[in-house]
């Protein structure tokens, strides 16, 4: 395989590679499971799903995710034997890159080693659409590796097609592509940019993405609009101490002082200054992920480079070594031995080794996530990662006996409708068993999906939408049930399941502007100001009474950019006009409330509390508002003549 390119041979080198890419597959499918996570469901409901015409996601991790679920059928392993599939794939490659530099086979059993036991393992139990963007960015460095030593500059018409398999994949590998470009400009081989075969790679990059690029472009750049208010929501902003400390506990701490050798020797060592691309490569990737905010697992590939540096570099030393009479061969097994021993005690935070009980007691001495923080969703006794694989099967039975119960008393078709894409998927997973209808949301890929069907019944079955959101929808919201469980994430637990009927308006419509207000309605309001919008609102509503042009939240949310740049006025009309559209909505009251209050606009402000507090009695700070308004109109009447 090595000697003879184009010819395959059984090599030492071949086994090594083998054995450590099956190992490492055996060893997660032989795990225990806690269930499905999040976003492992999340995938499987796309690719069960899967249509061309509606890419709200990058489509790759889907279909590579759906091409094991044809050939072996759903079920939790099948998805972790994806997961698995894609971290051996990232040995093979570290081995090969490792094999590059010079390595021999002491260095590449090194590599495997260090690899299967890196920051890659809690990857191989947990499907994500990281996963097989790990592949593809290793892929592109061990064929930059080839470039650097020599091979036909038309590799990158490969690394083009795989750039682009990325980008259909995870946009995070558009850092691996600046990287590339500022890196090279650092070396003598920037001369590549004189050459066709580099742009080539590049424009066939674009190339492949381009189906995804139109669909979004088509489509108000959902996805990337998605990915900004997703971050805002729930990822976590790391200041510089915390991003380098995450640079060393999920990736290994045991690991560290190999990647560094590797880091040090790829910036600074005489000998591996043909290969200096990666150590800066390293740099820029680690400054560009900590100024735009960055996860730090997307800069996991990159260390595979660094441990095959430092294998090599260990391998020679141990040569050097037997040279001068010393073979040193129990040293060569005691050291991949002792850091298997101390990689032991962080698998239990990486991986489902242990039952959760014990899991929770394990990790109360250095606390729940151990400093390690990608959400900053609350947490109580399990880190994020552990905790979003309970209850979802649980809560997919308690949806489906309040379903079955209204559906049975029901003539009409009764719908399923969630807060959130996780709770939505949790309901597909598991609606064959529980014998659950399609379940809609307007949370990610379903926004697109539930339009794309086009069935919106007039009942539904709601879990984890608040109670005055469907108020605001239906007529009728009724409380039938609470889902519990001790180990989920907290924002699931204590999650109510309500009973909606009689839509205020046709729910297809509402779906529309859920995302996006009506064109001509914002058009309008841009060019012509509010009180030209109230008109086209009136004249719209007037044409056809069940016109829907915005969704509250949207109007409540343009009433407070007035309300907040002083323009009272033009707020107190975006807010009566929410209320003219949603009048079942104790918030819209609650709002123009405000509104007219700091208008001085007394009696009308209470008279709008009021039925703010009477839609919905829990609202404490309607009552506190109706105090200050009391306290206010007290004032003014103990002051007139």
């Amino acid at each position: 395989m090595f000697q003879e390119p184009g010819r395959f041979r059984l090599t030492p080198e071949v086994l090594i590679i083998a054995c450590f890419a099956l190992a490492n597959i055996v060893f997660h499918l032989l795990l225990p499971e806690y269930g499905y996570f999040r976003d492992e469901m999340y995938y499987v409901a796309i690719a069960d799903g899967f249509s061309f015409s509606n890419l709200d996601m990058p489509p790759g991790s889907p279909l590579y995710l759906k091409l094991f679920l044809l050939l072996f059928g759903h079920s939790l392993k099948v998805v972790h034997l994806a997961a698995s599939a894609c971290g051996s794939m990232v040995i093979v490659f570290g081995c090969l890159i490792a094999k590059e530099f010079g390595g021999k086979k002491y260095a590449m059993v090194l590599t495997g080693t260090f690899l299967m036991f890196s920051g890659l393992m809690i990857f191989g139990s947990l499907y994500t659409y990281d996963d097989p963007t790990f592949v593809l960015w290793t892929a592109v460095l061990y064929l930059i590796v080839r470039m650097l030593k020599g091979s036909d500059q038309r590799l990158w018409l490969v690394v083009g097609v795989l750039l682009g398999l990325g980008m259909m994949t995870k946009l995070t590998i558009l850092f691996l592509g600046l990287t590339i470009f500022l890196s090279l400009w650092m070396i003598r081989e920037r001369s590549w940019f004189a050459r066709p075969w580099i742009w080539l790679g590049a424009g066939i990059a674009l190339l492949c993405a381009l189906p995804y690029v139109i669909w979004q472009g088509g489509h108000g750049w959902y996805f990337l609009s998605y990915a900004t208010t997703y971050a805002g929501r729930t990822t976590h902003a790391s200041p510089v101490l915390e991003f380098l400390w995450l640079q060393v506990l999920p990736n290994n701490i045991a690991l560290l002082p190999v990647w560094m050798l590797g880091l040090v020797l790829l910036l600074f060592a005489r000998g591996w200054s043909t290969f200096r691309f990666f150590g800066y490569g390293y740099i820029v990737l680690c400054v560009t992920l900590f100024f735009l905010g960055g996860q730090f697992y997307f800069m996991m590939a990159i260390y595979s480079v660094l441990v095959a540096a430092g294998s090599v570099w260990i391998e020679q030393w141990f040569d050097r070594r037997s040279r001068a009479g010393s073979p040193r061969l129990t040293a060569r097994v005691a050291l991949p031995a002792a850091f298997v021993l101390l990689s032991l005690p962080a698998l239990p935070f990486a991986v489902p080794l242990l039952p959760v009980d014990t899991l929770i007691r394990y990790l109360q001495p250095v606390g729940v996530n151990a400093g390690v923080k990608t959400e900053d969703r609350h947490i109580t006794d399990l880190p994020q990662h552990v905790a979003d694989r309970f209850g979802w099967e649980e809560m997919a039975r308690d949806v489906a006996a309040v379903y079955h119960q209204e559906q049975d008393a029901s003539p009409y078709l009764v719908g399923v409708t969630t807060g959130n894409w996780g709770e939505a998927s949790a309901l597909h997973v598991y609606r064959t068993e529980f014998g659950l209808p399609e379940p809609i949301t307007g949370d990610g890929w379903y926004y697109f999906e539930a339009l794309r069907r086009g069935v919106f019944p007039a009942r539904y079955v709601a879990i984890g939408v608040s109670y005055a959101r469907l108020q605001s929808v239906f007529e009728h919201v009724e409380l039938r049930a609470v889902f519990t469980n001790p180990h989920c994430m907290p924002d699931e637990n204590n999650n109510s399941i309500y009973y909606c009927s009689t839509p205020r308006f046709d729910l297809r419509k509402y779906w529309i502007v859920m995302r996006k207000m009506d064109s001509g309605f914002e058009g309008i309001l841009r060019s012509g100001g509010v009180d030209r919008a109230l008109d086209y609102f009136h004249a719209q509503r007037s044409k056809d009474p069940g016109a829907v042009l915005f969704s509250e939240e949207q109007m409540n949310s343009l009433g407070y950019a007035y309300l907040n740049r002083k323009q009272v006025t033009e707020a107190i009309t975006l807010f009566e006009m929410n209320v003219e559209a949603y009048p079942g909505s104790f918030n819209v009251y609650d709002s123009l409330g405000e509104a007219l209050m700091a208008d001085h606009q007394y009696p009308p402000a209470v008279r709008s509390y009021t039925r703010s507090i009477e839609l919905n009695p829990g609202n404490e700070n309607g009552r506190k508002k109706l105090q200050e308004l009391k306290a206010l109109m007290a004032g003014q009447a103990g002051h007139s003549p």
